[in-house]
């Protein structure tokens, strides 16, 4: 009896140590599996950060404001400035830290938290980690960039007149860790801050290339396809005499055909002209709206950037040009035009201008969407082809329902429904 039951007191004791055990192994593997992505974000970081700085030792011959010291003192500098300006509401010193298209953002936040009465003060609770993690060293300081990543524990708290908190959401305390990207360009011989993008939505600049001198551009190849396909061209009256009105069939081929009489329909030509308005797309967000109002128009841009009013702007981060096809080829219009959809990757959503928030779309995983832009040929060297305006797609054969006509709009609700692959 004795030992029956020893053994029984055994066996009990061995039962609730393995419970414990196995309840103490699924929460290490719980916390492991909420830790894992971070450690490995830190961990690309840290190598690209490595790359980053061992890169900037050339960029410095251009530079000194390359030097990883510099960059690094010049972001906590900004960092001090920008939440002591934020929190106190100075629009004045905002000003001279922001690129003007950011501070444009920053003001209808701060306006809309006037209007509410609100406030947002900052403070910074323990030390700043800083990583530097990009660079781009173009000609001329005007295209100069650096990407930091900015890591600090914050007290951020949105406060009433009465001094009461008011909660963002259930899980909001009040205190948050800022993982996130700060992008700086250069200003009066200086760095200002031109982009701020969440870890998650930041992640594309560990992969973006590294331009440590003008001559490393990863846009070269672009500007001499362009270049060299401008040396070559055929009046648009005197083309338009030996081809059809429009052309049918295997469009690639037909401009492939047009493009021994004139480079400039090379479909070559037409991919780097469509790679240089998906980076000043995204350039155009948060920076400067030139360069794609050159490729674009005015009246087009307002589209890309503000689909659906000005309340809202279209955010894309990291775009990658997929895919561009030939629509409709006209040479023999005035001026020649053809229309091409592009299939674009990028992380893309909408956001609400006045409180930041996410109306559409996610920051946190790519989405891929189609626009259908109208292309006029254009004199300029640098610019042959033109986006005239969003396209409207041909209908296909057999469908029930024609769903939108827009490309653009394609683009809205492709980014509103992620996991949709097609409304056609």
């Amino acid at each position: 009896m004795f030992e029956v039951a020893a053994t029984g007191v055994v066996s009990t004791e061995t039962v609730i140590a393995g419970f414990i055990l196995a309840a103490a192994g699924a929460s290490v593997a719980y916390a492991a599996t909420l830790r894992w992505p971070r450690l490995w974000s830190a961990r690309r970081r840290m190598i690209r950060s490595r790359r980053v700085e061992l890169a900037a030792e050339e960029a410095v011959f251009d530079s000194p404001a390359f030097d990883p010291a510099t960059v690094k003192a010049a972001a906590a500098e900004l960092h001090a400035a920008v939440i002591a300006a934020w929190s106190a509401d100075d629009r004045r010193r905002l000003r001279d830290l922001l690129s003007p298209e950011l501070f444009g953002e920053w003001s209808r936040r701060l306006d809309d938290l006037r209007r509410r009465r609100y406030t947002n003060p900052l403070r910074r609770r323990g030390r700043l980690r800083l990583r530097y993690v990009g660079l781009v060293n173009r000609t001329g300081d005007d295209e100069d960039q650096v990407v930091v990543h900015v890591r600090a524990r914050m007290d951020d708290a949105i406060y009433d007149h009465r001094g009461r908190i008011v909660f963002r959401d259930t899980d909001d305390s009040g205190r948050h860790t800022h993982s996130e990207y700060w992008t700086l360009g250069r200003r009066d011989g200086r760095w200002v801050l031109v982009s701020v993008e969440t870890e998650q939505e930041g992640a594309h600049h560990l992969t973006a290339p590294i331009v440590p001198s003008p001559w490393a551009d990863d846009r070269l190849h672009d500007f001499a396809t362009l270049e060299r396909a401008t040396t070559i061209t055929v009046p648009p009256a005197s083309l338009a005499e030996i081809v059809p009105l429009e052309f049918t069939g295997d469009l690639r081929l037909a401009a492939l055909d047009l493009a021994g009489f004139d480079g400039r329909y090379d479909p070559d030509v037409l991919e780097a002209a469509a790679r240089r308005t998906v980076a000043a797309w995204a350039e155009a967000i948060d920076g400067n709206h030139g360069p794609l109002i050159a490729l674009a128009g005015r009246q087009t841009v307002e589209a890309l950037l503000y689909p659906t009013s000005r309340r809202h702007r279209l955010v894309i981060r990291g775009p990658r040009l997929q895919r561009l096809r030939i629509v409709s080829l006209r040479p023999r219009a005035r001026p020649p035009m053809m229309t091409v959809e592009a299939t674009i990757s990028a992380r893309c959503y909408l956001e609400d201008r006045h409180t930041g928030a996410i109306t559409g779309g996610s920051r946190n995983r790519d989405s891929t969407f189609t626009v259908f832009w109208q292309l006029h040929l254009n004199n300029d060297a640098k610019t042959p082809w033109r986006i005239a305006s969003i396209a409207r797609p041909a209908p296909r054969r057999g469908s029930v329902l024609y769903r939108f006509t827009i490309g653009l709009a394609c683009e809205i609700l492709r980014v509103l429904f992620p996991g949709r692959r097609s409304f056609l």
